[in-house]
């Protein structure tokens, strides 16, 4: 775990490594967390569009969680394997998994400042609901705890890190979306390719939705390349590319 974060005081009766092989298993479960189809081809189609068979691309997997998007063999970048692929993940207990996957990674509460204490709400199983903003479903706040995080700007990480900037970034962070383009102002000018999951209901309490998302990564050059893909009746995927 990194420095700098606070203790963690967990509600569960389990122990750590208990825990860590819940996440194990969460990770290699089939079917659990799989991008869906059509979201899947859709980034196939633009990344091809775009940067071919995807050589010398870097891709940002922005709330990462089990690497569904990036890692996992259902997801879409296992169709490009020359792109380099970077996870971005708020919840530090997900670090030990990363360094057992060798994956590329950083452990961090991406948003808008620098320090910022805040809470980022927890599920120990529905992990893929983890967010700044909770989770409004009854089976998430039964379970759910907080962790007080320092928020980060994606550009001060990448800066501190020495990261290469992106080619694509994609993010699905449950209504984080707008807080942590703010953040990213640099990563953005470099990306070509933006890939968003926006809320169109009140799924996470206080979230930024669609229109207010869309309308800030227009004011960053992007322009809506197909809306609505994988639409359920609280949210849907946006992606966006910018034109030279």
């Amino acid at each position: 775990m990194e420095k700098g974060y606070p203790p963690i005081w967990y509600e569960w009766g389990f122990s750590e490594e208990e825990r860590f092989e819940h996440y194990r298993q969460i990770c290699e479960r089939v079917g659990y967390g799989c991008i869906p189809t059509p979201s899947v081809e859709a980034a196939k189609e633009i990344i091809t569009e775009v940067f071919g068979d995807g050589e010398g691309v870097v891709a940002y997997d922005i709330g990462a969680a089990v690497g569904s998007w990036s890692k996992k063999h259902t997801g879409p970048l296992q169709h490009f394997p020359k792109i380099r692929s970077i996870l971005f993940e708020a919840n530090p207990e997900l670090e030990f998994l990363y360094q057992e996957k060798d994956w590329e990674y950083h452990i961090g509460f991406l948003g808008e400042s620098d320090g910022d204490v805040l809470p980022f709400h927890c599920h120990f199983q529905h992990i893929g609901g983890n967010s700044r903003y909770l989770e409004n479903t009854e089976a998430f706040q039964e379970k759910s705890f907080a962790l007080m995080l320092p928020l980060e700007k994606l550009d001060t990480v990448v800066d501190k890190k020495s990261l290469p900037l992106p080619d694509i970034i994609k993010m699905d962070v449950q209504g984080s979306e707008k807080d942590i383009m703010m953040g990213g102002s640099n990563c953005l000018a470099h990306a070509k390719i933006l890939i968003v999951e926006a809320q169109h209901s009140n799924y996470n309490e206080g979230a930024p939705k669609v229109e207010e998302v869309l309308e800030y990564a227009y004011s960053q050059g992007f322009t809506l390349w197909r809306g609505e893909v994988s639409k359920t009746p609280y949210d849907a995927d946006y992606f966006l590319i910018k034109r030279d």
